[in-house]
């Protein structure tokens, strides 16, 4: 899975976690918004675990590979019917640029004070 640009400073991602039973596959859906205006959603913060990072979700169908950790913190508050929108750095900030990395962190007391709710998944 490649992530798509930023619109400006204050964009953020957030992932649309698709419904499912507690063992199905994590099937989620990234948006870009603006954390001037977001729209409702929770934060999720989790430990991220040790490497490799090599447990599959599909992100718009395609692969991305994240912890085991990540994995079992998504499936917590995935409803059966219902899509949960949430922000989780591991997915919603590209790990891959360190730019993007570095300007996203900034970012993340906002992003965690304009959030609905957050989680704690500790393992």
């Amino acid at each position: 899975y490649e992530h798509t640009a930023f619109e400006d400073e204050t964009s953020i991602r957030l992932l649309y976690l698709q419904p499912g039973s507690f063992e199905d596959d994590i099937n989620i859906k990234l948006k870009v918004v603006s954390l001037d205006n977001p729209p409702s959603y929770q934060a999720l913060s989790y430990v991220w675990g040790p490497p490799p990072h090599d447990t599959p979700v599909f992100c718009h169908g395609k692969e991305l590979l994240v912890s085991e950790s990540c994995v079992a913190a998504l499936r917590r508050p995935r409803g059966r019917y219902r899509v949960n929108v949430l922000w989780i750095d591991a997915i919603c900030i590209d790990q891959s640029s360190i730019k993007e990395r570095g300007h996203q962190v900034n970012l993340m007391g906002d992003v965690y004070s304009k959030a609905q709710r957050t989680w704690i998944w500790l393992g």
